[in-house]
């Protein structure tokens, strides 16, 4: 900031000066503090044009994506403290920088887990395609994971993967002394409950996000299976690989 000497139009010209740069290093605070939990891209575009955030909540087309450890609790049992909080921190690491790679938002960790969104705040039309190719290179990454562990003498680990696209409510949630942004749907659940039964190495995702990426995705049917919380079946795919359009 310019020290103001003078009352006169300098002296005006110079306050200006400093408020703007007091705005733009504010904007620039915004914009990291944004990026621990978006991409950079996102943010961008985010504060390009603010009044297309959505915050109060409306009805959006999203992917949701769960990710989570399997075997984890016995896991951290023999694990020290320091050494359960390293490889949380990297199985984070992993986990936020593959969601980011496809322009998905991270929501939230959820312990072991994370939860990624992918069309909020920013629309998408190809969402569940991006989440679905996130999920794979979350399994990948676990893989190359796995081989700097075994190389440092360390347990490996397994993750199981959950992605169902649908309508959900996007915007803040909370009180006035906190809030996040998020998603709220059966949507949401259904990809919860795909997640927990996904066996070590699986992605499964729902028939209506199977339709979404029927031309991307090499797939094992795994017809319907009972999820907890839905009192009808629900008709599942394993991803196999994934590819470009056809």
């Amino acid at each position: 900031e310019l020290e103001v000497t003078s009352s006169d139009e300098l002296g005006m010209l110079t306050e200006s000066f400093n408020h703007m740069a007091r705005s733009l290093r504010e904007k620039e605070m915004i914009k990291r503090a944004f990026t621990r939990y978006v991409a950079r891209e996102v943010v961008e575009e985010v504060l390009k044009d603010p009044e297309n955030m959505v915050l109060t909540g409306e009805r959006r087309e999203v992917t949701v994506l769960f990710c989570d450890i399997r075997g984890f609790t016995p896991l951290s049992e023999r694990l020290s403290p320091e050494d359960v909080v390293a490889l949380l921190n990297e199985f984070y690491t992993l986990m936020i920088e593959t969601t980011f790679k496809h322009d998905g938002t991270l929501d939230k960790f959820l312990g072991d887990a994370v939860m990624s969104i992918f069309g909020a705040p920013i629309a998408h039309p190809d969402h569940a395609a991006r989440a679905v190719r996130t999920a794979v290179a979350m399994q990948a990454g676990v893989i190359a994971l796995n081989e700097k562990r075994a190389a440092e003498g360390k347990e490996p680990i397994q993750v199981g993967v959950g992605v169902s696209a649908g309508e959900v409510v996007a915007g803040t949630v909370g009180t006035e002394e906190r809030m996040e942004y998020t998603v709220i749907g059966d949507s949401v659940n259904l990809a919860a409950r795909l997640e927990n039964s996904a066996k070590p190495g699986q992605i499964l995702i729902s028939e209506r996000t199977y339709v979404k990426v029927s031309d991307l995705v090499s797939v094992q049917p795994l017809g319907a299976i009972k999820v907890k919380g839905k009192e009808e079946q629900v008709e599942v795919y394993e991803v196999l690989s994934v590819g470009e359009p056809a």
